[in-house]
C-alpha cells in the first residue's frame, strides 16, 4: 500500500479539518500510482462514515484500482433484498457499475425509473445502467421509457443517456431535435451523452451540439460542460479540431456573435481538459492530447513576423476591448504551469525506475 494512502486515511481518520481539495489531490495521486490493495484500504475507510463527503470521494480510487470482486463485496454491503440501505449515498449505484457489478442492474433499473428519487438517485441510477449488460426485457422496458419522455422540456435527465444500449442509431436525429428544440438546458445532458455513445463515426453531431448555442453545452451552471467534454473526448474530436475549427471561423467570417460564442466554447472545453474531476464512466475514452500539445496549437506563431495564435487572432478581429481575451492570457499561463508540472513528473519518475 502506498505511504499517501496511509496518511489520508489517518487525516480522514483523524478529522484534521483540511480543505477539501487536499484530500482530492491525494486521491488522485493514489488512483495514479496505486493498486488493489489501495482500493482494499479505501473501501473500510469509506464504510466507516459513508455519509460524509470526504469519505465519499474514497469510491472513486474503489472504482478506478478495484476489481469485480471488491464491487460485490461494496454490494454486499450496501443493499438488502436489491435496495440501497437507508442513508448511503447514491453515488454507490455508479459504483457498484463500474466496478461490473452486473447483480446490480435491477436495482439500477429500479431508481432510474422512479419518480419519487431525486435527480441525484436517478442520475446515478443511469450512468451506472451504462456501464452494465442488460437483457432483452430490461432494453425494452427503457426504451419504451425513452420513447414516452421524448419531447418533454424537463425529465429524468440521464434517461436519453441508455439510447445507445436499447435503439440503433436511426434515434440520433429524433435525440437532436429533442436536445436542440425542445429540452431544457438544464435537462440536455444526457442527450449529449446519448449521441456520443453510439460512438466515433457520429461524432459531426457532437460538433454540431458543440457550436450551437441552442444547446449551450459548455454551461457551467446546468453542468452540460462537464459533460459535453466527456462526449467529445468519447468520440475522438480533439482541442485540434475544436482550434482549427475556431481559427476558421475568426478568419472566414464577419458574424461577431458567432466567433464569441465559438471562443466561450472553445475556453470552457479546455477549463474543463484542466480541471482535475470525479469519477467518469468507464465506459468513456478518455481524451489524450497532452498540455504542451494543445499549447502548440492555441498559441505558436507560424512564422516570427507575424502574431496569429489565437490571441493574435482575436485581436485582430475582436479588438483588444474582446471581453474573453484575458481569459486566453490566463489559459496560456495555466497550461505553461501544467507541462512544467508533467515534465517533472516525468523526470522524477525515469530517476525512480532508475533506482
Amino acid at each position: 500500500m502506498l505511504t499517501i494512502t496511509r496518511q489520508l486515511i489517518m487525516e480522514l481518520e483523524q478529522n484534521t479539518s483540511r480543505e477539501s481539495v487536499w484530500y482530492e489531490t491525494m486521491l488522485h495521486m493514489i488512483i495514479k500510482y496505486g493498486n488493489i490493495e489501495d482500493a482494499h484500504a479505501l473501501y473500510h475507510c469509506f464504510i466507516t462514515h459513508p455519509e460524509d463527503w470526504d469519505y465519499i470521494n474514497l469510491l472513486e480510487g474503489l472504482c478506478k484500482l478495484g476489481d469485480r470482486e471488491l464491487g460485490l463485496e461494496l454490494y454486499r454491503w450496501a443493499f438488502t433484498e436489491g435496495r440501497l440501505r437507508v442513508g448511503l449515498p447514491g453515488d454507490i449505484l455508479t459504483a457498484c457499475s463500474y466496478l461490473g457489478v452486473q447483480e446490480a442492474v435491477g436495482s439500477l433499473l429500479h431508481y432510474a425509473l422512479d419518480d419519487s428519487k431525486s435527480w441525484e438517485w436517478q442520475t446515478r441510477a443511469c450512468l451506472g445502467l451504462l456501464q452494465l449488460q442488460l437483457d432483452d426485457k430490461e432494453a425494452a422496458i427503457l426504451r419504451r421509457t425513452i420513447e414516452e419522455t421524448m419531447g418533454q422540456s424537463l425529465f429524468n435527465e440521464f434517461l436519453p443517456a441508455l439510447s445507445s444500449q436499447v435503439a440503433d442509431a436511426s434515434l440520433i436525429p429524433k435525440l437532436y431535435h429533442w436536445g436542440e428544440q425542445q429540452a431544457s438546458i438544464d435537462c440536455n445532458a444526457g442527450l449529449v451523452l446519448g449521441i456520443a455513445l453510439y460512438g466515433p463515426e457520429y461524432r459531426e453531431w457532437i460538433r454540431q451540439i458543440l457550436w450551437s448555442p441552442y444547446w449551450e453545452a459548455h454551461d457551467t451552471g446546468t453542468g452540460t460542460c462537464v459533460w459535453m467534454y466527456r462526449a467529445m473526448s468519447h468520440v475522438g474530436l480533439t482541442f485540434t479540431d475544436l482550434i482549427d475549427d475556431v481559427r476558421h471561423t475568426l478568419t472566414d467570417t464577419e458574424d461577431r456573435q458567432r466567433m464569441e460564442y465559438q471562443l466561450d466554447v472553445l475556453y470552457q472545453m479546455l477549463c474543463e481538459k484542466l480541471q482535475y474531476r470525479r469519477l467518469s464512466l468507464s465506459v468513456l475514452h478518455p481524451n489524450q492530447e497532452t498540455a504542451e500539445e494543445i499549447y502548440h496549437a492555441l498559441y505558436h506563431w507560424s512564422t516570427p513576423d507575424y502574431d496569429d495564435s489565437i490571441i493574435g487572432l482575436i485581436i485582430k478581429r475582436l479588438g483588444m476591448d474582446y471581453c474573453g481575451l484575458q481569459d486566453f492570457y490566463n489559459l496560456r499561463t495555466r497550461l505553461e504551469m501544467r507541462i512544467a508540472h508533467d515534465m517533472e513528473t516525468i523526470y522524477l519518475l525515469s530517476q525512480h525506475n532508475q533506482v
